[in-house]
């Protein structure tokens, strides 16, 4: 499917000035609700809320991703590295050394036996954490763009800039590749179903491919601009938050632009229920790129989203309508939803990690320590832990309870 969607009119969501959904893009002041100086001690710097900081790393850290057991951290960065260590401790565990560039990618496989690090080259290693030892290792021809595990098997997907993606069995070397036309995958990872991935595009186009029969769905959601698709989530709808729908289970997805705009669609089916306008723009050269997003957790009938404007947005799906804003005072480039709460955490260049109400838009935590940008951001599966990266070359472990 070509940018079509079976004859039915997208809802586009642009909040005119008359429509007085306008009134929260009106209360948004970016200096509100932001000290200017709270996030100092009283010997005027940078207040420190970080249980623990590992500071090994010699350049920006680009990437963090915490193991499946809550147990271990992984960590990428500038310095052509990668750090394996323990979350409650801080003692590192492992050195993955042996790239060729910036470690830009890290992720635990689905049990967390394995670790994945890329480079922007396209080096690929996997680590086996029992013993610390390579089992496996690739090139992803090109420099590398994501990296993401299939949620239920040792199979590996990387997205290149030349628009190849790779799909790697590990630790054999069977593996598919999907063509994208010479068409750079911004972004991409693999569905919760284990079956499909899929790939935002830089023309605008997000295709979801069939990982067993290499067939794909194309959906053209850049606009009439073609603009690139920046990120792309999904989630596995369940009848109960925690308790999975075993037959015919529904899996929603969405994908941002660099526009601003979102769309929310089946992958299935390619049917969109909602294109909405998440960029909030308020300047004409404003950067209003939607960096991240994420559905509510079991029932996906609410989607965060976030921009480089500083405004993290909640949307009623079914209505595609703005819910609540929360604005910061610079871009926002990750977001996530604490499993099984109303409450959103974002990480913000600004170096602050915030914590909000999603139901009322209120700020409820605001967590400090980094010098400078925070470039990744991850979160806990039991929710009460955020691990962050920044240009400060630091990682930080914050609590949230």
């Amino acid at each position: 499917m070509d940018g079509e969607n079976g004859g039915e009119e997208i809802p586009v969501v642009e909040l005119p000035g008359d429509d007085p959904r306008v009134a929260h893009l009106e209360e948004l002041n970016m200096d509100d609700g932001f000290s200017t100086g709270d996030e100092l001690d009283n010997d005027g710097e940078i207040r420190d809320d970080a249980k623990l900081c590992f500071t090994d790393h010699t350049d920006s850290v680009f990437s963090v991703d915490i193991s499946p057991n809550n147990l271990l951290v992984a960590s990428g960065g500038g310095d052509d590295i990668a750090h394996l260590f323990n979350l409650q401790t801080g003692a590192k565990v492992l050195t993955c050394q042996g790239h060729k560039d910036s470690v830009a990618h890290v992720s635990f496989s689905h049990d967390g036996a394995l670790l994945a690090t890329g480079d922007l080259s396209g080096f690929i290693q996997v680590w086996q954490l029992l013993d610390g030892s390579v089992i496996w290792n690739g090139d992803a021809d090109g420099d590398l763009e994501w990296l993401s595990w299939n949620p239920q098997a040792p199979v590996l997907v990387a997205g290149n800039k030349k628009g190849v993606i790779w799909m790697w069995q590990v630790p054999s070397n069977r593996m598919k590749c999907f063509e994208g036309n010479n068409v750079q995958t911004e972004c991409g990872h693999c569905m919760l179903d284990g079956l499909h991935v899929c790939a935002g595009y830089h023309n605008g186009l997000v295709r979801v491919w069939d990982m067993k029969t290499s067939q794909s769905l194309n959906l053209e959601v850049g606009g009439a601009e073609h603009s690139p698709v920046l990120c792309v989530t999904s989630l596995l709808v369940t009848d109960e938050v925690g308790k999975q729908t075993i037959q015919n289970p529904v899996v929603i997805a969405a994908a941002g632009c660099e526009s601003g705009f979102v769309t929310v669609f089946h992958p299935g089916s390619g049917k969109v229920y909602a294109r909405i306008d998440a960029g909030f723009k308020q300047e004409e050269n404003e950067m209003c790129a939607v960096e991240a997003m994420t559905f509510s957790p079991g029932d996906g009938r609410f989607l965060a989203t976030a921009s480089l404007s500083g405004v993290v947005a909640v949307w009623d799906v079914s209505k595609g309508i703005v819910v609540h804003t929360m604005a910061h005072p610079t871009g926002v480039v990750r977001l996530t939803w604490i499993p099984t709460t109303s409450y959103v955490v974002s990480a913000c260049l600004d170096g602050i990690i915030r914590a909000w109400e999603s139901r009322n838009g209120q700020c409820v935590k605001e967590l400090s320590g980094h010098r400078d940008e925070i470039l990744d951001m991850c979160l806990s599966k039991d929710g009460s832990i955020v691990v962050s990266a920044s240009s400060d070359k630091t990682i930080r472990i914050f609590s949230l309870s």
